[in-house]
């Protein structure tokens, strides 16, 4: 197998920068109720060490100051016996480095952060609490934050199962999972009139006997870009819920980039599978509704009641609800406005519907597979386009949801859909749902697509983060002494400052936008028959992207001694030899990566399917590189055994080695044996010691 090296992309940060605040270490993963003294430093005592400003600890742990972060030297779980203090002060509980979960092991309420306060917990799971009314794992009446962390299981009997953010709070959630919880409003989150950010995370399984499965928006704002919210569920216990999604009452609501799948109200749930907005206005863009449903009532996808509510350039597909599947809009006295986007698949109650008064207003450039809707006009291309256009003239990728890039799943466009630059571009947001620009480079300049995904966009790679060790040598041979002043010049600008002796070790850390050029320009007379040489081999490699700036030191302590600037009137009458070695060349060293076999898609979603009906097959296609110098065979595992999970079945067609640029398909089919969602876990290995691919499987029995 070719070997393909992978780009390495070096930063070089600046030295001198250091963490702020005050550092308290956790060194042991018990909770005991008393532990002043024994040398261990629990998270209990380290807050209370952050609260009091001081050591409450007799040493165990490090003082707090009132700006602190909490980091931890071990792993593990941490089950509390009771809620841990309330956060006063600004604190960071910080798990980098380490696996930590906190454990209110159903039983108590695991943070408080107080209304003066601001809490931060970064890389941690936050778990299992409860036996209180609002904010099983987290309640917030001050700031908080929350990054590359998991806020699970939560159980309340009134709202916020996960977090519960009371009124004029700030909450952020990034790169975070908001899980499995439960409560009778806001069944992961509720916002009671604060500002709620989410952004790059997943809200998913979350439940709700009420309104706001997801997320319970009342009276505040909330803005969610980049995240998916999934599975969530509403009206369970027959109350007349809403928005088994997102529930949003009278608050401001953003949504960008995002997608929505498989959340759904229980049988008597009113409003809403994904969304539904009462009051306020509210805005949606870029984003992806698919296999939602709100059972037998109204707006499988999204309802609105008397919001002002806009919908650009969106996909709907495979919603459901007695009445609007995919949209509805219950009262005349706001507006619902759809524009650029795409309403297709609905499995019941029609693509759009209205309350007797209210209407669905069609934004222009809009595309559905019924006439429900009332869409009507052309595309930018002259296609005809509005309602009741085949599924086949649309083209929505058959595989439904897939990894095309970016931070969320998306439904891709196949070629030839009437989708495909249908906008004038100055109609268009300059992105689609995955980052990737409007119009795609390689297609037209002037026109856009409908819907979330950009056809042919290429999405922008993230900016790799690498540190790679620079660890080059210059050597200089100093004969006699000379009467110079050197001044090193390199394109990148470092800041060198170099005392050498016989043997000194500098290091360089340029800021270079290419390869840094040293220039020594000598001045001065020497007043010696003496030959002074510098020769320095001095390269500096980086990658063009990279920023920072360069502090280089060279040390010696053996005499004589050569600064950076020489006496113009130095004699010498013997020979010294001086062998400075410069660290100044930043080396990246390149990852080799094999070659992997191409896999398409990377997850299959079949959607809800009668029970004891079948689905698919659906086709996997698996490519050999082009260059592969092995034929692997294959070997097709369903979450780790042989042969298939039930009610998935595979098979497989790509048995036989597999040549260099050759295909092979692997087809899947869904079988539910009872209703309810099924996930299962296909795993391709090519018998060529590389790491196993998975596709995921879902699909939903009714």
């Amino acid at each position: 197998m070719l070997i393909a090296l992978a780009p390495v992309y070096v930063v070089l940060t600046q030295s001198g920068l250091h963490a702020s605040g005050n550092t308290i270490t956790v060194n042991n993963t018990t909770d005991p109720a008393t532990t002043s003294g024994n040398g261990f430093c629990t998270l209990r005592e380290a807050i209370d060490n952050a609260n009091a400003k001081s050591d409450t600890t007799s040493g165990d742990c490090a003082a707090g100051t009132g700006t602190d972060t909490i980091n931890f030297s071990v792993s593990g779980t941490i089950t509390l016996g009771s809620g841990l203090p309330a956060i006063v002060n600004t604190l960071t509980i910080d798990g980098t480095g380490q696996t930590v979960t906190v454990s209110g092991n159903g039983s108590v309420q695991i943070l408080t952060v107080n209304s003066s306060a601001n809490l931060t917990v970064n890389d941690l799971t936050i778990t299992a609490g409860g036996n209180t009314t609002d904010g099983g794992d987290i309640l917030s009446h001050g700031t908080l934050t929350v990054t590359n962390s998991t806020i699970s299981s939560g159980n309340v009997a009134d709202d916020g199962g996960g977090i519960y953010s009371d009124v004029d709070s700030n909450l952020t959630i990034s790169n975070s999972t908001i899980s499995n919880s439960l409560a009778s409003e806001g069944g992961g989150i509720y916002n009671n009139q604060g500002t709620l950010t989410v952004t790059n995370s997943t809200i998913s399984g979350n439940t709700a006997s009420g309104s706001g499965g997801g997320v319970f928006e009342s009276g505040g704002t909330i803005t969610v870009t980049g995240s998916t919210f999934s599975s969530n569920t509403a009206d369970t216990s027959g109350e007349a819920g809403s928005g088994a999604g997102l529930y949003n009452s009278e608050g401001t609501l953003s949504v960008a980039g995002s997608t929505f799948s498989e959340n759904a109200l229980a049988e008597f749930g009113t409003y809403g599978g994904a969304i539904h907005t009462i009051g306020g206005p509210a805005q949606i863009t870029n984003s992806t509704f698919s296999n939602n449903t709100a059972s037998t009532n109204y707006g499988g996808a999204i309802s609105s009641d008397q919001s002002t509510l806009t919908v650009l350039n969106s996909t709907f597909s495979g919603n459901s609800a007695g009445i609007g599947g995919g949209v509805y809009n219950e009262s005349s006295s706001g507006s619902f406005t759809v524009t650029n986007s795409i309403l297709a698949q609905s499995t019941s109650g029609n693509d759009c519907a209205a309350a007797a008064g209210a209407k669905i207003t069609d934004g222009g450039y809009n595309i559905a597979d019924d006439s429900s809707c009332g869409f009507s006009g052309k595309g930018a291309n002259g296609d005809t386009i509005g309602d009741s256009v085949s599924d086949t003239n649309i083209a929505l990728d058959s595989s439904g949801l897939a990894n095309n890039g970016g931070p969320t799943e998306t439904i891709a466009l196949d070629s030839g859909s009437y989708a495909i630059d249908a906008i004038p571009i100055a109609d268009c947001p300059a992105k689609d749902q995955r980052g990737a620009p409007r119009p795609d480079p390689g297609d037209s300049p002037s026109d856009c697509d409908i819907g979330a995904f950009e056809y042919a966009g290429v999405v922008p790679l993230p900016t790799p983060t690498a540190t790679a060790t620079a660890t080059p040598t210059a050597t200089a041979t100093v004969t006699a002494t000379a009467t110079a002043t050197t001044t090193a010049t390199a394109t990148g600008t470092p800041t060198t400052t170099a005392t050498a002796s016989r043997t000194a070790t500098a290091t360089s850390t340029p800021t270079p936008t290419a390869t840094a050029t040293t220039t020594a320009t000598a001045t001065g007379t020497p007043t010696t028959t003496a030959t002074a040489s510098r020769t320095a081999t001095a390269t500096a490699t980086a990658t063009p992207t990279v920023t920072a700036t360069a502090t280089a030191t060279a040390t010696a302590t053996p005499t004589p001694t050569v600064t950076a600037t020489a006496t113009p009137t130095a004699t010498a009458t013997s020979t010294a030899t001086s062998t400075p070695t410069v660290t100044a060349t930043p080396t990246a060293t390149p990852t080799p990566v094999l070659v992997k076999l191409k896999i398409s898609p990377a997850s299959l979603n079949f959607g809800t399917v009668t029970v004891s009906s079948s689905k698919g097959p659906k086709t996997i296609t698996v490519s050999n590189p082009k260059g592969s110098k092995k034929k692997p065979g294959l070997t097709v595992l369903m979450d780790g055994s042989s042969g298939a999970v039930s009610p998935f079945s595979a098979t497989n067609g790509c048995d036989a080695p597999l040549a260099p640029a050759a295909k092979c398909t692997i087809g899947v089919t869904f079988t539910p044996t009872a209703s309810g969602p099924y996930n299962a876990t296909l795993t391709i290995i090519d018998n060529a010691e590389r790491e196993p691919q998975p596709v995921k499987l879902k699909g939903k029995g009714k």
